[in-house]
């Protein structure tokens, strides 16, 4: 159990092993203590006796008597003697029975608020004086964002924003409400979203929407002599989304999840242009909408079964496994369904020290409109060394319903299938740079990714692919292997680096950078 304070100790019993562990907290790091046989420590708790103990009737100890009372490094029980509470503190170690030099030696001291805090007996509230209220919860801030705000000359807009998080006293209720707008306001985006985990079944409910511009092409127009019109035409989306989820846990790792959510996504063709004249004097960037598209409105429901009894490290987990199985079906203007397998393991060699993570990954739509929203496995939390200049993945997966070509047209699909294994250790677990400041933990790894992307009327095949393959009818999976570091930026953020070889396509070995905890 872990009591309310950040520092404060967890302590766990395992009672058919009669051992118990607790953490303890000293300079900055964590260390684990075990002891057996706790039964046998000591019975009773600290009983007022209606004695000033506070008054010097307890001697403090001396020198050699700490010193006899020192720990040894194992148990924190000292060297001779029965077993006791033992407090530990910069000059060294005493019994919690023995107050400290400090408090000891009060008796000489005129009464004040310090003495009669320090005092065991008359320093502790009257309990019968309490009054009991019944809880209301009231919602304070628990984080604010940095509030952001810009000005773009060239296009005479503004743009900022913020995140607020809220929550009560118990964290049982939960509010967060974020918002951006980028110069107009049928470009901004917003969230609002609550959630309620005061009883064993928790639910989250929330409203959002977002604005997303993708590139079609560009052109120059001449409207008159010695003047030019520089268009782009942008397919734009908001995609607004209501949505409410539950989950019910069977135990501290397994739970089940059920959810719905109300889909809206209006498009157009929005036309950003500029007029330049011979002087090379330009007019400040204007938006039109010039063509407004069907809005495409769509349910989805989704049950899933979650299991998680994983242990993190300082930059992904460590031990343990986790898995989600998930089933959603698509209802209203588009009609599909999606199943979702995501199994992981983390087999430590050595704990702490050396492990090997291992993912299968697959999702399946099927369905009249399966390939509306298309897959991409090009990320580099999927398979790396494939699309290292891809951030956003609007080449190939960017236009909704359609089938794009792009380069890599074999990593997006209605259906993909994913497997990774890499061997993770640290390289500096912890090092310090004087007495106030210590770089980073860095986590290094060796992996293994393989990919397959397929749609409908494509036929997926295992092993290498023969000369002359075409992929609009068969597809064969994507390999690829190298090493990473992993940086644990002071827990704001985890920095990827992975330096990977592709096996397929003859593309050259590559660096991807990107953020975000392993898998």
């Amino acid at each position: 159990m872990t009591a309310i304070t950040e520092y404060s100790p967890a302590i766990t019993w395992a009672r058919n092993a009669d051992r118990m562990a607790f953490t303890y907290y000293e300079r900055g790091d964590w260390t684990v203590w075990a002891f057996d046989n706790p039964r046998g420590l000591k019975k009773t708790a600290f009983r007022p006796t209606g004695v000033n103990l506070a008054a010097g009737l307890v001697p403090a100890p001396d020198t050699q008597t700490v010193a006899r009372a020192r720990p040894d490094s194992l148990t924190l029980r000292p060297r001779t003697g029965e077993p006791t509470s033992t407090y530990r503190s910069p000059s060294g170690t005493r019994q919690s029975s023995v107050l400290p030099v400090g408090e000891a030696a009060v008796q000489d001291l005129p009464p004040s608020v310090a003495v009669l805090n320090s005092d065991p007996v008359f320093g502790l509230p009257d309990s019968t004086r309490f009054r009991e209220r019944p809880y209301h919860a009231s919602f304070h801030p628990d984080y604010i964002a940095d509030p952001s705000i810009g000005y773009t000359p060239n296009y005479g807009t503004f743009a900022g924003g913020t995140a607020f998080v809220f929550s009560d006293l118990l964290g049982n209720h939960q509010l967060a409400i974020a918002g951006n707008v980028y110069g107009r306001l049928s470009d901004a985006s917003a969230f609002v979203g609550y959630a309620n985990l005061s009883r064993r079944f928790q639910y989250t409910t929330g409203v959002s929407q977002d604005p997303v511009y993708v590139p079609l092409d560009g052109r120059v127009e001449n409207p008159a002599p010695g003047v030019n019109t520089y268009i782009t035409d942008y397919l734009r989306y908001v995609v607004r989304n209501g949505f409410v989820t539950g989950q019910y846990p069977f135990n501290r790792f397994t739970r089940v999840e059920t959810g719905l959510q109300l889909n809206s996504i209006s498009e157009g063709i929005v036309k950003v242009f500029q007029q330049c004249n011979a002087a090379g004097y330009c007019s400040e960037v204007q938006f039109a909408d010039s063509t407004k598209l069907p809005t495409i409105n769509y349910a989805t429901p989704s049950v899933a079964f979650v299991s998680d009894n994983s242990l993190f490290g300082t930059t992904g987990p460590v031990m343990g496994r986790r898995m989600r199985f998930q089933a959603s079906q698509n209802v209203g203007k588009l009609m599909f369904s999606d199943f979702l397998v995501d199994y992981r393991r983390y087999d430590p060699i050595i704990f702490n020290t050396l492990t090997i993570a291992t993912r299968f990954l697959s999702s399946i739509a099927v369905g009249r409109d399966e390939g509306f929203f298309p897959k991409y496995i090009g990320r580099p939390d999927f398979i790396r060394g494939y699309d290292r200049a891809n951030f956003n993945f609007y080449d190939c997966t960017s236009v909704l319903g359609s089938s794009g070509t792009c380069n890599n047209a074999q990593l997006a699909g209605s259906r993909v299938a994913v497997f990774n294994a890499e061997l993770r250790f640290p390289i500096i677990r912890r090092f310090d740079v004087g007495s106030s400041f210590g770089l980073p933990p860095l986590d290094g790894l060796l992996f293994y990714d393989a990919g397959l992307a397929w749609s409908k009327n494509q036929t997926p095949h295992l092993g290498n692919a023969p000369i002359g393959n075409d992929p609009n009818v068969d597809r064969y999976p994507l390999t690829s292997f190298g090493a990473g570091l992993r940086v644990n930026l002071f827990n704001l953020a985890i920095l990827r680096w992975d330096y990977a070889h592709p096996l397929v396509g003859g593309r050259k070995p590559n660096w991807t950078f990107s953020l975000g905890a392993s898998y």
